[in-house]
Formats: structure tokens, C-alpha cells, sequence
């Protein structure tokens, strides 16, 4: 049987070949910088903090997927009064 996919084929020259495109993971998603996929998540908020939200994420030129991301692992640190807080601490490990 004659394999027709080398049939005629010349060789690309080192300039006509093809990129090679970064590795991609799951479902085409790139793996972020700390080596998992991005899951899509949904949180509700008032206009006025879906755009304080936008304004501090673009300050530091980031998205604010990025930057939610930022302080979720501490990265990006507020000054809290903890008198103010009403809710217990949240232990996740």
C-alpha cells in the first residue's frame, strides 16, 4: 500500500517551516504561571464594584481575573481593620 501522505512532499526549507506553538493543556487552555488551567468562575457584584474592581486591576495593568487571582494567594495584601470584620476566619487547605 502506497502511503500518499509522502507522495511528492519536498522538504521545507528552515525559513518555510511551520512555528511551533507554545503547549497547550486541558481544552486548549495555556497553563498559567502557576502551572493549572483557569476554571470559569461567576461572583455578583454592584456596578460601582465591578468598576472600583476594573480601575484597581487596570492601575496595575493586569486583568481582573489576574488580580482576583492576585489576592486570593496573598499576592496583592490590603490593609484590613480586623475589628470590623463580622465573619469567622476562613481556613482553606
Amino acid at each position: 500500500m502506497i502511503n500518499r501522505s509522502d507522495k511528492g512532499k519536498k522538504q521545507r526549507e528552515s525559513y518555510q517551516k511551520k512555528k511551533v506553538q507554545p503547549r497547550k493543556s486541558i481544552r486548549g487552555q495555556a497553563e498559567t504561571k502557576y502551572g493549572e488551567v483557569k476554571k470559569k468562575s461567576s461572583y455578583s457584584l454592584t456596578p460601582t464594584g465591578a468598576a472600583l474592581l476594573k480601575k484597581m486591576s487596570k492601575q496595575l495593568e493586569i486583568s481582573t481575573s489576574e488580580f482576583l487571582e492576585r489576592i486570593a494567594r496573598g499576592e496583592i495584601k490590603f490593609d484590613i481593620d480586623q475589628s470590623d470584620c463580622t465573619e469567622p476566619d476562613v481556613n482553606i487547605e
